[in-house]
């Protein structure tokens, strides 16, 4: 999914063997982090996270094994309408904010239907061997769905930001959720603007650092946020 112009959107996953890993890679942690903290609120979100990312590497799999391009482009996108929301939540938590989050699920939920049920949404979906093409061109959803996404990433970072000048917040954690957003970000926006990846955009980027980021949310973000209750 281009951010701004292009209406083709290019995952590149190397190979369906990556991918493959990359969802057992995440279904496990999910599976480790609901075993270990399942009674509490952070474990909860993080399981789900984790979950929602395997479900886009399977998507992608699903695909490029013959499965109905339709219906997986559609899931596939389906998982990643709520990832941004479940980071907004778990900073607003690390923080002790009275924050409600009703918004941010109604956004994505209504994503999520407009993407299940509106027709002519998707494009053929297209498995070359080292990535899938999926074409958004439905009433310039590829534009509305990345603003969507740049504005509620940036929202998360930004109030991770300000929660280290806080008084009792949890610094530790927080710094770890800058980093994990950075480990995404960062190579995102530089993939995308180097033209020499010509289609490559920010969803392609994202089957690269996923994993990336689910190793730093089981590994320091989860203990982190478990010291301080």
């Amino acid at each position: 999914m281009r951010l701004f112009d292009d209406r083709r959107t290019t995952l590149r996953c190397f190979s369906s063997e990556v991918v493959l890993a990359t969802f057992a890679l995440e279904f496990l942690l999910a599976v480790y982090v609901w075993w270990r903290y399942r009674l509490t609120v952070f474990g909860r979100l993080s399981a789900i996270f984790l979950l929602l990312l395997a479900g886009f590497q399977l998507s992608e799999y699903a695909i490029c094994r013959g499965a109905d391009p339709a219906l997986w482009t559609r899931i596939g996108f389906v998982c990643t309408a709520f990832l941004p929301i479940l980071g907004i939540d778990f900073v607003t938590r690390l923080r002790r904010m009275k924050y409600s989050m009703v918004w941010g699920y109604a956004l994505a939920g209504a994503f999520s239907v407009v993407m299940l049920l509106y027709p002519g949404l998707f494009g053929a979906a297209e498995c070359t061997g080292r990535f899938v093409a999926f074409d958004t061109t439905g009433i310039g959803f590829d534009i509305l769905y990345a603003t969507y996404y740049l504005a509620t990433l940036f929202l998360g970072i930004g109030l991770a930001w300000q929660g280290l000048k806080q008084p009792g917040a949890n610094r530790k954690a927080l710094i770890w959720i800058l980093i994990g957003y950075a480990a995404f970000m960062l190579p995102t926006f530089a993939v995308y603007f180097l033209a020499s990846f010509g289609n490559a955009s920010v969803a392609s980027v994202l089957c690269g650092f996923a994993a990336l980021m689910a190793v730093i949310l089981v590994w320091r973000i989860l203990p982190l946020a478990h010291r301080r209750g």
